[in-house]
């Protein structure tokens, strides 16, 4: 990551002179440095990055806790029962971003219209979330059965987590994807809170050098494609 900051502020001093990122409507970064744009009447910067991407292909994520139902601690391995290469037995699945013993499991139920069978235990959560903060975790997924219907029992833990370790990053998938299969919501709330503390930081340094004292604050427009 430190090696794109540091080639987004080569090309910001290239194009202009400044530690400022320059994005010309008018063309290309090249037709910009040529006509010798000044930072300061830039008004927005378009920047893409493939940094989130990078983060989940190479493993270098934050190191990520997820507490789950109890019974579906495995989902993650589980999956679905499509597999790409359906007759190839050596074939191995990738690995979880999420490694098991930094899964935990709390007792508590909804069914499938949302109504509470097992209400959660708020001693319990405060015992995983002590193992799970002891193993250094740097961002918390949480993702409950039919939490997509009845969201009460993530925003327990989220608020039980927030109250213990301000600083943690949480992700419930009620926020994230409150869409019904467990498989599809667990992994998207995982990805999540896997990449946000790298595309926070990566983020924080780009906004940093934008608004150093020597240019006017300028607008960030970002974009995702939700795939």
């Amino acid at each position: 990551m430190a090696s794109h900051s540091r080639a987004i502020r080569s090309q910001i001093r290239r194009l202009t002179g400044k530690s400022m990122l320059v994005a010309s409507r008018a063309g290309t970064a090249n037709d910009a440095a040529g006509a010798g744009i000044a930072a300061d009447v830039v008004e927005e910067v378009l920047h893409a990055t493939t940094v989130a991407s990078n983060a989940i292909l190479e493993h270098k994520g934050a190191r990520t806790g997820l507490i789950t139902t109890q019974g579906f601690r495995d989902i993650l391995e589980l999956r679905r029962l499509r597999m790409p290469r359906l007759y190839d037995l050596k074939w191995e699945k990738p690995a979880a971003l999420v490694d098991r013993y930094l899964r935990a499991e709390v007792n508590e139920r909804l069914d499938e219209k949302g109504n509470v069978l097992v209400a959660l235990d708020p001693a319990e959560v405060e015992r995983v979330l002590d193992r799970l903060l002891a193993e250094g975790i740097g961002a918390l997924a949480v993702c409950l059965l039919h939490s997509y219907v009845n969201p009460v029992h993530e925003r327990q833990i989220r608020d039980i987590a927030r109250r213990k370790a301000p600083d943690l990053l949480v992700c419930i998938s009620s926020d994230v994807l409150p869409e019904i299969k467990e498989y599809e919501r667990t992994s998207t709330t995982v990805i999540n809170a896997y990449v946000l503390p790298v595309v926070r930081q990566y983020c924080s340094r780009l906004r940093a050098d934008l608004d150093r004292p020597a240019s006017p604050r300028r607008s960030i427009s970002c974009s995702r494609t939700a795939g």
